[in-house]
């Protein structure tokens, strides 16, 4: 959303941006592992800043090596207004190598 300002006939050219929705990371790093084993989770917050519930029915991982990554939540279902849920990711790599998903 975005607003801007109107004071005696003049536009101001100002405004501000609120994000409705928040994830805590856009990205996560996991160690070396060896292959076939499964990492510790590594957890991301979903936050919901609007003033109406979130209505999530299901959350994926996309991408080429989308297999060797897991997740698990409570995400799924509304999330209320203001209120955060978890999203819990895993790697299990199923070959020597960087993967990226």
């Amino acid at each position: 959303m975005a607003g801007g300002y109107i004071d005696n006939n003049i536009i101001l050219s100002s405004a501000e941006v609120y994000e409705q929705v928040v994830v805590s990371h856009t990205s996560l790093s996991f160690s070396d592992q060896v292959v076939g084993t499964t990492s510790a989770s590594q957890p991301i917050t979903l936050t919901n800043y609007a003033s109406t519930p979130l209505g999530i029915t299901s959350i994926a991982i996309g991408g080429t090596n989308a297999p060797n990554f897991a997740e698990t939540d409570n995400c799924t279902g509304n999330v209320a207004a203001g209120a955060s849920c978890s999203i819990n990711v895993t790697f299990t790599p199923d070959a020597l190598g960087r993967r990226l998903s």
